[in-house]
């Protein structure tokens, strides 16, 4: 690749990156929004549904756009994994909107049913904020090009796993104790699903940051061996 082609490349994954940060911005924004929406009854499931359409867009886009990057520039193998990563970022992000959205709908239907306590409510809102928290570190790892940010995300990610497993549970126990409320028990646990969801695609988004920068595909990975990549130079 010559000088000015790999300028023009470079640039061009630069666009990339600028459509990567506007996605995971609005995607962070639709799970404020939906948790808003569950936790105080703020706002409304419209917007919810109009900022996904738009999501939905942009991963349109990036995917051309890296299609079109592939087919122009004909890149080696290692500007080929950071283009077909890229177009896994977007999908994380547009799937973290999807369950956002999901989130959304089952909103009215919670409140209306009461079975969940105010403790349950803070729980979710904290939740929420981990979930969005590590979407913002994993393409915080991206845009820095920073390996250790995105173990650590990871890491964080599995943590979560465990507290959503802990919030079904107890769930769970009250459906067998008292079966007489099933179905709006089991709008809880498709929140507390979806929560884990979004901080989930906040994982396998760090995890795709890992493959670009170090080559691995790490998606199947102890955090041990994650970590034994991260530091291999």
């Amino acid at each position: 690749m010559s000088e000015y082609i790999r300028r023009q490349f470079d640039l061009d994954l630069l666009q990339l990156k600028a459509q990567i940060a506007q996605m995971g911005a609005l995607a962070e924004q639709q799970v404020s929004r939906a948790t808003a929406l569950l936790v105080r009854n703020e706002g409304n499931g419209k917007e919810i549904v109009q900022a996904d359409d738009r999501l939905d867009q942009l991963e349109i886009s990036i995917d051309d756009n890296c299609a079109h990057l592939i087919a122009k520039r004909q890149p080696a193998a290692t500007d080929l994994r950071t283009i077909l990563a890229v177009s896994k970022i977007a999908s994380e992000l547009e799937r973290a909107g999807d369950k956002a959205r999901k989130i959304a709908r089952l909103a009215r239907q919670v409140r209306a049913a009461q079975r969940a306590d105010e403790s349950w409510y803070q729980a979710m809102e904290q939740f929420s904020q981990e979930a969005c928290q590590l979407l913002r570190d994993a393409l915080e790892s991206y845009a820095n090009a920073d390996a250790e940010v995105a173990l650590e995300v990871i890491r964080k990610n599995r943590l979560l796993a465990r507290r959503a497993a802990e919030h079904n549970r107890a769930v769970i126990d009250r459906m067998v104790k008292d079966p007489s409320a099933v179905e709006a028990d089991l709008d809880l646990l498709n929140v507390v699903r979806a929560m884990d969801r979004i901080a989930d695609h906040g994982g396998d988004l760090a995890e795709h940051v890992i493959y670009i920068l170090k080559g691995a595909d790490v998606r199947h990975a102890s955090l041990d061996e994650i970590a034994k990549e991260v530091s291999d130079d």
